[in-house]
């Protein structure tokens, strides 16, 4: 059981998490995500999952369904291009309201994500302007198609914002920096939502079946060694979730440290 110290560091901090977020909103007069607390303790004294935050629920938004003829690829394509540009200029206003409330490093760290994700615009125009109906595609086959051509630049996108994010999440920092990678991690999963794309999790302990390989990247450590033949395939810990769009397309594998199993 968490001791009472520990109970009265996590209400402190989510305290500090209801201040910030009456600031952001008194203060400069913008309402963003309805912050959650950083950490959690359940009724059996457990931490919640830290890699919470970086869930994404799926929901009935995708793109390859609102292809209903070839008419409609210019409206959607102006669409994703407008998201972007929305997201790219609320990330940069983020980060000039709320530098001067965080450390030198964090202020450094949210103005290249906000940096790094602008700088993807080209690459998405490009991508979207590349892609070329063909006349023998039915309409399933042109959504497919579009669907495909939005993987290759999500996949790096995702790749280039979440990795910083998460290594300033898991960084030792003060709590208005947490509430800052959460507040810029809730926006660009709301923008990756709108897309349609969504993420599943994995529990420590779950032994992979034959599907699962397909939708994981597993990593190397010296520190997953056993004895324990049963722990074989066994997932040990949790980097990240793998990401999907439309109906379970991979979008970006998850990665994951697996028992490694001597001799077995």
């Amino acid at each position: 059981m968490p001791s009472n110290k520990s109970d009265n560091s996590l209400k402190k901090l989510n305290d500090i998490n209801t201040r910030f977020k009456s600031l952001l909103e008194n203060d400069y007069g913008k309402k963003y995500f309805k912050l959650e607390a950083i950490n959690k303790i359940n009724e059996s004294g457990s931490e919640v999952d830290s890699l919470a935050p970086f869930y994404i629920k799926r929901t009935n938004v995708s793109i390859k369904n609102k292809i209903t003829a070839a008419d409609t690829i210019n409206a959607i394509k102006q669409s994703i291009s407008t998201d972007f540009e929305k997201l790219s200029l609320e990330l940069i206003e983020y980060y000039d309201r709320v530098i001067s409330s965080i450390d030198g490093q964090t202020g450094k760290s949210i103005g290249i994500i906000a940096k790094t994700f602008k700088s993807k615009k080209k690459k998405l125009e490009n991508a979207l302007n590349r892609f070329t109906i063909q006349d023998h595609w039915s309409v399933t086959e042109l959504g497919v198609e579009f669907e495909l051509t939005l993987v290759k630049f999500l996949n790096d996108l995702i790749v280039s914002i979440i990795e910083p994010i998460s290594r300033g999440l898991n960084a030792v920092l003060g709590a208005e920096e947490h509430i800052v990678y959460q507040e810029v991690l809730q926006m660009f999963n709301t923008y990756l939502m709108k897309l349609g794309i969504y993420t599943t999790s994995y529990d420590v302990g779950h032994k992979l079946s034959e599907d699962d390989w397909s939708n994981i990247n597993p990593i190397n450590t010296d520190s997953c060694e056993t004895e324990d033949i049963t722990l074989k395939n066994v997932i040990k810990a949790i980097h990240s979730y793998p990401y999907f769009i439309g109906d379970n397309t991979l979008v970006l594998e998850g990665d994951v440290i697996l028992w490694k199993v001597n001799n077995g």
